[in-house]
């Protein structure tokens, strides 16, 4: 039975905290550098700050049933496996024509895609979910593989003709059922092991399909699906294309489901790894599954100062006290650590919507002006906005000058003029002796004017700043502007 993250209950877990015993995925566990070499991945509950301990890989790995739409798309997901599907169907069908030397050239393609597909069913079983890299060494190196694959089936046509036809038929559609059967472990046993006898002896193959269990028969019904699928699409879509093509995609869906195949064989390896002694990395498994949790900088690792470390660990520590519920509790923490003196937007979004959640009105208006700085600061126009727009009519509510100043343009831009007078106006008088003042004077007169059509309004308004500020810099702006209107 799968055991789910506690703070994400659709998720699998990955470790489990051996102190409080809650369940974490890697969207909630904490990773730092560390270990021996200083450079190893280290996993921290988020809670309890102490290493998490992993759980199972069975507990991780998603059933090969349930994976079966991502295996059709598989091929797909890497354009080097996309150029190879088309490039050797093309080889193929540039030497179709019959004889000794024409088989030899239509052979080399169909082994080196093989080859390939053998390499995708290791890579999948090791927890690698992207089709791998193409390389010469890759293509080339152990091509024997594909030797014994081709040597496996010539053994078995061979003890078929050899002995199993001197029987009674009865014993051929034994044989037949056996071999179709027992063939998938037989092609699994050969890539792990890379032992032919082993994948020709029934005490491994057959042992193996025991193994498994009812998921080695649903592997059956799925494979025969996948070797009939050439056929079929050959049926109902290929014949109908030009004659000059009908062969090259004809070999390009084979090698398509070809790597499909293999692809699919290396799910089962990998759920079933446990039973098959095939060892799986965890490390390996999540950087496939999750890239994210291992290819972020640690945080122990990014330059911070001593403030931004605290804010950064504060977001981890009330993570659990939110999925729990004890939502007091993560404000209370909050405010005791950082005395509300938060630079982190993040941590300051989160501390806003607690307060809003439990309706802690006066709290949220008390530091609502701190979290609209950082908000402008950050060019959050959208949010700044919305959170003005609830705060501004509250008694005492005063922004710092220049954020207002801001928010002001801000709705402007928005098509919204007059919020940006009515925040002009806000700004004047909670900072009435500010140096922005006969700019916001200005910039309230244009909007006036040529947004509002209120020119008799901005009028005075340039009037009074020319007379209250006649050796600011931007009077001879306004003198000339009142000139023209």
């Amino acid at each position: 039975m799968t055991d789910f993250c506690t703070y994400h209950p659709t998720q699998p877990a990955w470790w489990r905290c051996p102190n409080c015993a809650k369940s974490l995925c890697p969207q909630c566990i904490v990773r730092r550098k560390g270990g021996y070499t200083g450079n190893e991945n280290l996993f921290f509950c988020p809670k309890c700050n102490i290493p998490a301990t992993q759980v199972d890989t069975s507990n991780i790995v998603t059933p090969f049933w349930k994976r079966l739409h991502k295996c059709f798309v598989y091929p797909f997901s890497s354009i080097q496996s996309i150029f190879l599907i088309f490039g050797m169907a093309l080889l193929s069908a540039l030497f179709s024509k019959a004889g000794f030397l024409g088989g030899l050239l239509r052979f080399i393609p169909w082994a080196l895609m093989v080859k390939y597909s053998f390499e995708a069913l290791r890579a999948t079983a090791a927890g690698r979910f992207r089709p791998p890299p193409i390389t010469v060494e890759g293509l080339t190196d152990n091509l024997g593989l594909v030797f014994k694959q081709i040597a496996l089936f010539v053994a078995l046509l061979l003890f078929f003709a050899f002995f199993i036809t001197r029987m009674n038929p009865f014993f051929w559609i034994l044989f037949g059922v056996c071999v179709l059967i027992g063939l998938p472990a037989m092609i699994i046993i050969l890539a792990i092991n890379d032992d032919l006898g082993q994948a020709l002896n029934p005490v491994y193959f057959l042992g193996m399909t025991v193994r498994i269990g009812w998921g080695y028969l649903l592997l059956l019904f799925f494979l025969s699906i996948l070797i009939t699928a050439p056929s079929v699409l050959g049926y109902a879509v290929i014949r109908h294309m030009p004659e000059a093509t009908r062969h090259f995609f004809w070999l390009a869906a084979n090698n398509y489901y070809t790597l499909v195949t293999y692809h699919l064989m290396g799910c089962v390896i990998l759920q079933y790894h446990e039973q098959l002694s095939y060892p799986v990395d965890f490390a390996t498994l999540l950087a496939s599954t999750y890239p994210a949790a291992l290819n972020k900088t640690p945080q122990s690792l990014l330059p911070q100062t001593p403030a931004a470390a605290l804010e950064h660990n504060l977001l981890n520590d009330i993570a659990p006290l939110i999925q729990e519920g004890d939502l007091d509790g993560a404000i209370a923490l909050i405010k005791k650590e950082t005395d509300l003196q938060i630079h982190d937007l993040q941590l300051s979004d989160r501390y806003i919507n607690l307060l809003k959640m439990r309706h802690r009105d006066q709290e949220f208006q008390d530091y609502a002006p701190k979290h609209l700085e950082l908000l402008v600061k950050a060019g959050e126009k959208d949010k700044a906005l919305e959170l003005y727009t609830a705060c501004a009519a509250s008694e005492g509510f005063a922004a710092p000058p220049t954020t207002l100043f801001k928010i002001g343009g801000w709705f402007s831009e928005k098509g919204n003029p007059k919020m940006a007078v009515q925040t002009f106006n806000h700004l004047t008088k909670v900072h009435p002796q500010d140096v922005l003042i006969p700019k916001v004077y200005y910039r309230a007169a244009q909007i006036l004017h040529e947004k509002l059509a209120n020119t008799e309004k901005a009028k005075k308004i340039l009037t009074a700043l020319i007379s209250k500020y006649p050796d600011h810099e931007i009077a001879n702006f306004a003198r000339t502007y009142l000139r023209g209107i």
